[in-house]
């Protein structure tokens, strides 16, 4: 070989070994740490959900905030004002609850 072949070579001094593992470790570490995240795509199958009056009740329940048959008697009233003004006063009346059975 000839003195500017050698030249051209990269030398694989102690220092270059363990840079070059420094850099590989590190590269494979950061590319394995993108997890994939628990929960994926649509979870309730591309149906609209919304929770049932029992799981509302129990969720307020356990949190200590439900109302009392008082207020939720002016919500249903409230929730159906609301709905005859939407329908436009229509004969149509809301389905029918009972008392206090909002939630």
């Amino acid at each position: 070989m000839s003195k500017q072949a050698n030249r051209s070579r990269i030398r694989m001094t102690p220092v270059n070994v363990i840079a070059t593992i420094a850099v590989t470790m590190l590269t494979g570490a950061t590319a394995g740490s993108a997890q994939t995240p628990t929960r994926e795509g649509n979870e309730s199958d591309f149906r609209d959900w919304q929770p049932g009056r029992g799981q509302v009740s129990a969720e307020e329940r356990a949190a200590g905030i439900r109302p009392s048959p008082a207020q939720r008697n002016v919500e249903d009233q409230q929730l159906k004002s609301i709905y005859q003004q939407l329908m436009g006063n229509d004969s149509m009346s809301p389905p029918a609850t009972g008392q206090g059975s909002s939630r």
